[in-house]
């Protein structure tokens, strides 16, 4: 497991003491910063009337809320993915600095968090190779 969890994990434990909730509770985070990064995506890309209804049926379809609570690096990672494509929408094609550094900051956590965050990151990859050839 790479050390992105256990950071954040110990980190948790820190605050809110040893319990399972705090062991949970950053990958449960995750999961919810994905969710506000589905809803903010879309309500920039112009859909504000129906923007809450994909970011929170989505992770209920596909069964993100099942595995959120246990103690893996999934929810982080999706939480991570989902902030970096904020980012990367916010950024736009004049390439602001600012939210382009975040979305390499949640690239990087997504990859200390779980190994799977690779094929997130090749995704991301490809989007931003077909962008600069265009």
């Amino acid at each position: 497991t790479p050390p992105g969890l256990h950071l954040l994990t110990r980190l948790s434990i820190a605050i809110f003491g040893l319990s399972e909730l705090s062991i949970r509770l950053p990958s449960v985070i995750g999961v919810g910063i994905l969710c506000c990064s589905q809803y903010l995506f879309l309500r920039i890309s112009g859909f504000q009337r129906i923007a809450s209804i994909p970011a929170l049926v989505l992770p209920c379809i596909t069964q993100v809320f099942a595995f959120a609570p246990e103690a893996r690096g999934y929810g982080i990672l999706l939480g991570a993915v989902g902030l970096a494509v904020l980012c990367r929408k916010i950024a736009g094609d004049e390439g602001k600095p600012i939210p382009l550094f975040f979305m390499w900051f949640s690239i990087i956590i997504s990859m200390s968090a779980h190994y799977y965050a690779v094929f997130s990151i090749l995704t991301i990859i490809i989007s931003e190779t077909l962008r600069a050839l265009q």
